[in-house]
C-alpha cells in the first residue's frame, strides 16, 4: 500500500490510504484553527492572509502569512527528498515520510503542552509544525496516487464528485435507452465496474472522511485540548502498522510459492534422471504392427497398431483325408 504508485496500485489501497489520510488532514485543519488560529492543511487561505494583511498596513501579519506558506513548501520538499532517497535504497518510499509526520504531530502536543514561551512566538511556531505535517502530507499522496488523490483539501475533490456525478449520470442513461423499467434498474448492479463510478466513490469517500475529520477534531479539541493531535498521529502510525503487517503476509505467501515451485522442480528432475518406470520391450507381432501403423500415419496410428496387435492369426485349412484317398486311387492319364 505504501509502495506501488499509480496505476500499479489497487483501488482497495487507495481508499485505505485516502480515507485515513483525509481523515488525519480534517482533524489538524480543524483542531489547528482553535489551537492556532488558521488553517494549515493548504496555502490558499494563508495566501488570501498575507494580501489582507499586507494591504491593511500590517507587515507582521503579512509576513507571518507569508511564512507558514514556506513552512508547507518545506515539508513538500521534506517529503520528496524522503521519498527519492528511499527509492535509491530499494525500500519501502512512503514510511517514513509518514512516520516523520506522526512525530511531528506527537512534537506538537509535547511544546503545546510543557514549552512556556511568549504566546505569539509560541503560535508562529506551533502553525509552522503544522503546516510542515500537512506539506509532507500532500506530497506524499499527490506522489504516491499519481496526482489522482488530494487528501488535505477538498475543493478539487468536491469538483470532481460534480463532473463525476454528471458522466455517471449519462452513462446510465445512454446504457437505458430502448429497455424496460426491470432492464434499467438492473443497470445500477453494473454501476459498481465503471471507471467514473469507481473515482465518484472515492472521492466521496475523502470527502466525508475530511468532514468526519473537521466536525470530530475541534469537538475533542474543546475537551482535550492539545492532546487532540495525538489521534491523527496514532492514526498514521496505525496505517503504516497495518501496511508493515499486510506485507509480511505477502512475503510469506511468495516465500511458500517459491518453496513449492522448487519442491515440483526437483521432483521433475529425480524422475527425468531417474528415467521413469521400465516399459516392457515389444515382441516380433507388436514391432511389425507398430511399423504398419507408423506407416499408416495420423492421429489413428496408434488405433491401428493396437487392432493388428488384437487380430488373431488366420487358422491353417483343414485338409480332408477321404478327398485325399479318393484322388489317389484314380487311374493316372495316358501319356
Amino acid at each position: 500500500m505504501l509502495i506501488a504508485e499509480g496505476n500499479d496500485r489497487s483501488f482497495a489501497s487507495n481508499v485505505t490510504l485516502a480515507v485515513t489520510l483525509s481523515c488525519v488532514a480534517g482533524i489538524v485543519n480543524a483542531a489547528g484553527f482553535f489551537a492556532v488560529g488558521t488553517y494549515t492543511s493548504h496555502v490558499t487561505g494563508n495566501v488570501s492572509l498575507a494580501g489582507d494583511e499586507f494591504a491593511q498596513g500590517n507587515v507582521d501579519g503579512a509576513v507571518a502569512a507569508a511564512v507558514f506558506v514556506l513552512f508547507f513548501i518545506a515539508g513538500v520538499v521534506t517529503a520528496s527528498v524522503f521519498m527519492h532517497a528511499a527509492k535509491r535504497r530499494g525500500k519501502a518510499r512512503y514510511a517514513q515520510t509518514l512516520i516523520l509526520e506522526a512525530v511531528l504531530l506527537f512534537a506538537f502536543t509535547l511544546t503545546s503542552t510543557f514549552v512556556k514561551a511568549p504566546p505569539y512566538t509560541l503560535q508562529l511556531y506551533l502553525t509552522g509544525i503544522l503546516c510542515f505535517a500537512m506539506g509532507m502530507q500532500n506530497a506524499l499522496v499527490t506522489r504516491i496516487s499519481g496526482a489522482v488523490i488530494r487528501t488535505t483539501h477538498i475543493t478539487g475533490i468536491v469538483t470532481d464528485i460534480g463532473i463525476e456525478l454528471v458522466a455517471v449520470y449519462y452513462w446510465w442513461r445512454d446504457a437505458a435507452l430502448g429497455k424496460t423499467l426491470l432492464e434499467r434498474l438492473i443497470l445500477f448492479t453494473k454501476l459498481p465496474r465503471n471507471a467514473e463510478m469507481k473515482q465518484l466513490a472515492l472521492h466521496l469517500a475523502i470527502f466525508f472522511s475530511f468532514t468526519t475529520g473537521a466536525v470530530g477534531g475541534p469537538l475533542l479539541y474543546l475537551r482535550h485540548d492539545a492532546l487532540t493531535m495525538l489521534l491523527p498521529a496514532l492514526m498514521i502510525v496505525g496505517l503504516v502498522g497495518f501496511d508493515l503487517l499486510i506485507n509480511l503476509y505477502n512475503r510469506r505467501l511468495e516465500a511458500q510459492e517459491r518453496a513449492l515451485r522448487e519442491a515440483r522442480r526437483r521432483q521433475e528432475t529425480a524422475a527425468i534422471e531417474g528415467g521413469g518406470p521400465e516399459r516392457a520391450e515389444p515382441n516380433g507381432v507388436e514391432a511389425v504392427a507398430g511399423e504398419v501403423a507408423a506407416g499408416e500415419g495420423g492421429g489413428s496410428s496408434g488405433e491401428g497398431s493396437l487392432a493388428l496387435q488384437q487380430q488373431p492369426a488366420a487358422p491353417e485349412p483343414e485338409i480332408d483325408a477321404a478327398k485325399v484317398e479318393a484322388r489317389d486311387e484314380l487311374p493316372s492319364p495316358r501319356a
